[in-house]
């Protein structure tokens, strides 16, 4: 596998013998979304915490991961993640982490998320890999109602065209635009007014974005 898009400050024939994503030296080239090849890899670095893990860069907190499912509806897909517990989100299921990223990401490739064991400073490394997606494949930022799950709000980012390298910038637009408006908060079928969104990177957050981090 070549790497033609990852790019590190040492010689390669110092790093050649020992290409560990994982090392200090590399890590920070996949705190967003890299791609690698055919695949598209996320590495994050979580602190355990009482009441979930800490992104190291974000500084966002996951503490639960849900998915809205064909026929079942809401379903939780995990608590905070524990080692080697692999967990797979379905291509066109919608998930959304709680605390973590405040919208619903539909990704049209199957991703797999893979906590490692607790390195030496006690942090979690944890895995995000998808195949990357065909020219005609998307990213999607979408919102439901939280208490009825009618679609009230889509963007659509087409990765398959356009690559990773936007894919942050489309997140940022995307929220920005929904909470602009109440109407598009406002569920068609219930009424409810639904919370704002917010993006993965915590420190960049409004203040009423940082309110509704900490509520869904």
């Amino acid at each position: 596998m070549s790497f033609p898009n990852l790019y590190i400050t040492e010689p390669i024939a110092k790093v050649m013998d020992d290409w560990d994503f994982l090392s200090e030296r590399v890590i920070g080239k996949f705190s967003g979304f890299k791609e690698v090849g055919q695949q598209v890899v996320g590495i994050r670095h979580y602190t355990p915490t009482e009441t979930g893990v800490v992104d190291a860069v974000s500084g966002g907190q996951l503490s639960e991961i849900w998915l809205i499912e064909p026929y079942t509806g809401l379903t939780k897909l995990a608590d905070p993640p524990k080692p080697l517990d692999v967990g797979i989100v379905v291509g066109g299921i919608p998930h959304h982490a709680a605390n973590y990223f405040g919208y619903w990401h539909i990704n049209d490739r199957d991703e797999l998320f893979i906590p490692l064991p607790p390195d030496e400073s006690g942090q979690i490394p944890f895995l995000l890999i998808q195949q990357m997606p065909e020219k005609n494949e998307s990213d999607r930022f979408a919102w439901y109602c939280l208490e009825c799950l009618t679609l009230l709000f889509e963007r659509v980012y087409p990765t398959g065209e356009k690559g990773m390298n936007g894919f942050w910038k489309a997140e940022r637009a995307a929220v920005t635009e929904y909470n602009s408006d109440s109407r598009n908060r406002t569920c068609p079928e219930c009424g409810t007014v639904n919370l704002e969104g917010y993006c993965w990177q915590s420190r960049k957050d409004t203040p009423a974005e940082r309110e509704a981090r900490a509520q869904w």
